[in-house]
């Protein structure tokens, strides 16, 4: 992942060092977790960066109306590549992290009913 690599990189290089141009309290991979938003189209292995990056910082998209998108088969793909996930990160990933960075208000609950 890149954040561990990040880190890597400045605790094994002069930047790292006392004195070194990293400025700041927060690792690499802080910075990355606190500042990024991480997408995926159909892509299930991308899920695993949940543990690194936290379901709170990924979102799902459809990348229409591009050659590689997953339209017309949007919400099978997604609901596949979330399966496995609990109903929270799925929510998460799938509208509500949008919802959170765009500021856009979401309707009632009910809404998901349908």
């Amino acid at each position: 992942m890149l954040g561990d690599r990040a880190d890597y990189v400045l605790a094994h290089s002069a930047s790292g060092l006392e004195g070194g141009a990293w400025r700041g309290d927060l690792l690499p991979s802080e910075v990355l977790r606190r500042n990024f938003w991480f997408c995926s189209i159909d892509d299930p292995h991308a899920f695993g960066a949940l543990d690194a990056v936290g379901p709170e910082r990924i979102l799902v998209e459809s990348d229409y109306p591009h050659a590689d998108s997953t339209w017309p088969d949007t919400q099978h793909v997604v609901a596949r590549n979330v399966a496995g996930l609990s109903a929270e990160d799925a929510a998460r990933i799938t509208h509500r992290n949008a919802a959170q960075l765009f500021r856009h208000p979401l309707p009632d609950e009910s809404w998901l009913a349908c």
